[in-house]
């Protein structure tokens, strides 16, 4: 139902949170995967795991819920403060105001947070915001700035993240993910990805978002939005020059996908690679 919704109002991002089964072994092993709950295992939505936030900061926390997706597909995308967040508490009284505050964690608190980044985000483009923050970036940019796709919103939230290092198996012992999923300590799955390299996994996905990363507000690098619309074996050719002098460049490609079947052995039914 969400793929389908999205797919046909492709301006309505949805966000799930990814669930807090990631420490059940529900699968024989110490690995905790396959642990994504419905809808959060959709193709179009943004699923989201929880990070520590005090203890053990750059650690997934040990309850989120991990992937793959039957189809191999990586899940959550992205991981958001979610152990613990202290938020506002009501008094349980009508009428009676309090100030306290409460302390929670899952990845139910953590994806209201990227919710949040995902809403401002939005607002960002859609005031203008692109134009006099990055304005070399926005003059090379071809996308509607008025109802930015929820592809392009998840494509700049994906971009932004940093790698978690740490996390735990499914019985609670710290692991350092780029060990744990490397060729020689391998999920049970033959993962279509390359899983082992920093920042992509089934424990954080592609890492915690961190939206400094995107979106330029001291003037220090410029950001590039693109949409495009494509046919069946259709092409979309985007050329720029790189300065020698610049860093690095960062690419993220995000695609709304239709409705299909999670009995096919991939479960997309587009498949688009930069080249």
């Amino acid at each position: 139902m969400m793929d389908n919704l999205i797919y046909n109002y492709d301006d309505a991002l949805v966000v799930f949170a990814a669930g807090n089964e990631g420490s059940f072994d529900g699968s024989g092993d110490s690995t905790g995967d396959h642990s994504i709950l419905d809808p959060g295992t959709s193709k179009n939505v943004l699923t989201v795991g929880a990070a520590e936030t005090e203890i053990t900061p750059s650690t997934v926390a040990s309850f989120s819920s991990r992937g793959p997706t039957t189809g191999n597909r990586i899940k959550p995308e992205v991981c958001g403060p979610g152990n613990p967040i202290y938020s506002a508490s009501s008094s349980g009284s009508p009428g009676n105001a309090t100030c306290r505050v409460s302390q929670k964690s899952g990845t139910s608190m953590a994806t209201p947070a990227i919710a949040g980044v995902a809403a401002l985000l939005r607002q960002f483009l859609v005031d203008g915001m692109h134009e006099i923050y990055s304005s070399a970036g926005y003059a090379d940019s071809d996308y509607n700035s008025s109802h930015p796709s929820s592809a392009l919103l998840k494509a700049m939230l994906i971009g932004s993240t940093i790698p978690l290092t740490t996390g735990y198996d499914s019985m609670g012992s710290p692991v350092t993910l780029a060990n744990f999923y490397s060729a020689s300590s391998p999920i049970s799955d033959s993962a279509p990805h390359a899983l082992g390299t920093t920042g992509v996994d089934y424990h954080q996905g592609f890492g915690h978002v961190l939206l400094s990363n995107v979106l330029s507000l001291d003037g220090g690098f410029d950001t590039f939005l693109y949409e495009s619309s494509l046919d069946a074996y259709g092409s979309f050719t985007l050329e720029f020059t790189v300065n020698s002098m610049a860093p690095e460049i960062d690419i993220t490609l995000v695609w709304l996908d239709p409705p299909g079947s999670e009995c096919k052995c991939c479960s997309c039914s587009q498949n688009l690679c930069p080249i």
